[in-house]
């Protein structure tokens, strides 16, 4: 590498500088905030948690910070896309946007929100009843697949089959 031995030992016996030792200690503390999130926070969190713990540093220097020491939050964030759909692909517009029905279990709507948790995202899936406007059938999944619209819709079925006809003993159905 053409260093001098010489060259070399001196850089080994040479002292920290009073910024590495300041940042060894800023280091320790973004530890303790870091696993107190279970490894949630990144450097802005960081930051205002030390802010309040009254530590004079900047954003900057705790990403720099926990950027050497390899600290990242765990939580991984997936781009959303938004899918264009074809005119081949669309289900045709039975409704047509008239929305009142005059009989009950005539014309059904259905809907997929997305919902942000601590952890992760949740999809809950409804299917409404435009005669009473109630909502007759929910599932709740943490991948967006079709399963939560079909158990969705598997469960309006089965509650609208059970309040239309005597089965003997009601009993709620649970998924």
């Amino acid at each position: 590498m053409s260093i001098s031995c010489s060259g070399y030992y001196a850089w080994v016996k040479k002292p920290k500088s009073k910024r590495a030792i300041k940042n060894e200690d800023f280091l320790f503390n973004i530890r303790i905030f870091f696993n107190k999130s279970k490894g949630t926070y990144g450097s802005p969190c960081i930051y205002k948690e030390m802010e309040e713990a009254m530590f004079n540093i900047g954003l900057e220097r705790i990403a720099r910070i926990m950027g050497k020491a390899d600290l990242k939050d765990s939580r991984v964030y997936k781009k959303q896309y938004k899918q264009s759909i074809k005119e081949n692909d669309a289900a045709p517009n039975i409704i047509n946007q008239d929305f009142k029905a005059e009989v009950p279990n005539r014309k059904w709507v259905t809907d997929i929100i997305q919902i942000r948790t601590y952890e992760v995202w949740l999809y809950l899936a409804m299917v409404c009843d435009l005669y009473s406007r109630m909502i007759i059938g929910w599932s709740m999944r943490n991948t967006l697949t079709n399963k939560p619209v079909l158990y969705a819709l598997l469960m309006a079925v089965l509650r609208r089959r059970h309040s239309n006809y005597s089965f003997g003993s009601r009993k709620p159905i649970y998924f």
